[in-house]
């Protein structure tokens, strides 16, 4: 298994998910609880993937259109402001989404941060 590195970048975790250890969107999405145990994990390695084994780095947050969303939520989250899974993978692999994402770093003090991604709507 290849480990993510900061030299990493998005394409090579698209290209080929399943050599760093993450499944393929559509392995996920077909059974999901058996990756649930892992999706912070694989979410930030797509997010951030230099990011991954540090230990100043807590926890990955969720929120949808502002709104703090548990990770086994989020599905429920984008469905109730009319998105999908799709639109979720669109925008992490940068392609052209509904929605757009911002990521924050917050500061914790003593070195540790959280990162929080929000899913916000893509205005025209």
């Amino acid at each position: 298994m290849k480990a993510i590195t900061a030299e990493t970048t998005i394409e090579d975790l698209q290209r080929d998910p399943k050599s760093y250890g993450l499944p393929t969107f559509e392995e996920f999405t077909k059974n999901r609880n058996a990756y649930m145990g892992n999706f912070d994990d694989a979410m930030a390695s797509i997010i951030n993937g230099p990011l991954i084994g540090r230990k100043d780095l807590r926890k990955i947050k969720f929120q949808v259109h502002g709104v703090d969303i548990k990770p086994d939520h989020l599905e429920r989250a984008l469905s109730d402001y009319n998105h999908t899974l799709s639109d979720l993978e669109d925008v992490l692999l940068n392609r052209n989404s509904r929605l757009k994402k911002k990521i924050d770093m917050v500061p914790l003090g003593g070195g540790k941060f959280d990162v929080v991604l929000n899913l916000l709507p893509k205005t025209a």
